[in-house]
């Protein structure tokens, strides 16, 4: 079967819709299918409609049997033999409810969903949110584990925390509350923002933060780490910091840590992410705003070793236990 995964990315951005195009892909290939990935450029807060109205204009009938779509506004991409694998729906970056855009936008949603042959969410919160929208409700479907990275085993003793997507801005990598929460624990702990970004103020900013905390405290990585780079701050991590609130980064350094053996603390208010993790058993939640919680989960887990190898274990243990990548292509072609 001619089968096109296609999703929609702001440009050199990474996230679980990467992720799982990249993870459909392999596995679709490796059952005999011919497969292209397809990646659509898209900017997230701005002429949304417009760009929605371009998604619409796509049409692949006559070059796949089948195409699988992921992050919105791919979904809206035109094929008679759909399949929808859905994150959370942010309503294209909060365009105002009294707007008609946004009515517009929620009519081309629903009219999607019901075009679909199937539709899945790859969490609870996810399809909650799409039933809010479009008043559907997709199935849930939650993402194989991601491959984990080729890395040595973690370093006892290690006191980094490592951070990983700093995210398209800083509020978003919570820079702010991380910096402030640095200030109030010890010495010995550090963070490491990795990933890099698409906007160079945000690297900025975190240069300027930086700078005002003693050495060492608050590291950074201006590009993208290479696979063995990131293989190693994983491997000499405590945990992993994600506090995005975009279900779409949070999701994907949640799986990214526990394949590495590694907790995460996360935005108690990203519910995607609450619903991923254990809080205090596969992983620490916390509010974004609440730099005091933020320094004492950092101060506990480096003072805390084995507490934070539980966690990680536990992390590791529940990803396994999820099914593989057979069971999603049966659940997404199977009769």
């Amino acid at each position: 079967m001619r089968i096109g995964v296609v999703t929609s990315t702001a440009p050199l951005s990474q996230g679980l819709h990467r992720d799982l195009a990249r993870g459909l892909e392999a596995a679709l290939r490796a059952h005999g299918h011919r497969v292209e990935r397809i990646l659509l450029p898209v900017a997230f807060g701005r002429d949304l409609l417009e760009q929605a109205w371009a998604f619409r204009a796509i049409a692949l009938t006559d070059n796949f049997d089948r195409i699988i779509a992921l992050r919105p506004p791919a979904h809206l991409v035109v094929h008679p033999h759909k399949v929808l694998w859905l994150s959370a729906h942010d309503g294209y970056g909060g365009v105002p409810a009294e707007d008609g855009a946004a009515l517009r936008l929620a009519v081309a949603d629903r009219t999607a969903l019901l075009a679909a042959d199937r539709v899945f969410a790859t969490s609870e919160a996810a399809a909650e949110r799409w039933r809010q929208r479009a008043g559907l409700r997709p199935g849930v479907l939650p993402p194989p584990a991601p491959a984990p990275c080729l890395a040595p085993a973690p370093a006892p003793g290690g006191r980094s925390i490592t951070a990983l997507h700093p995210g398209p801005s800083t509020a978003d990598a919570g820079l702010a509350e991380v910096t402030a929460a640095l200030r109030l624990t010890r010495p010995e702990v550090r963070v490491h923002f990795c990933g890099g970004a698409n906007d160079p103020l945000v690297l900025e900013e975190i240069a300027l933060r930086a700078a005002v905390l003693p050495p060492g405290r608050l590291l950074f990585d201006r590009d993208r780490p290479s696979p063995p780079w990131l293989a190693a701050l994983m491997a000499e991590a405590r945990a992993v910091l994600c506090l995005a609130a975009d279900d779409d980064v949070a999701l994907a350094c949640i799986d990214r840590a526990a394949a590495a053996g590694l907790p995460a603390i996360v935005n108690r208010d990203c519910p995607a992410a609450m619903e991923r993790i254990v809080d205090g058993e596969t992983g620490i939640g916390i509010p974004l705003t609440d730099t005091r919680a933020i320094a004492a989960a950092l101060d506990r887990l480096a003072a805390e070793p084995a507490w934070a190898a539980a966690m990680g274990e536990a992390a590791a243990q529940a990803l396994a236990a999820r099914p593989g990548w057979d069971a999603v292509l049966d659940a997404m072609l199977g009769a």
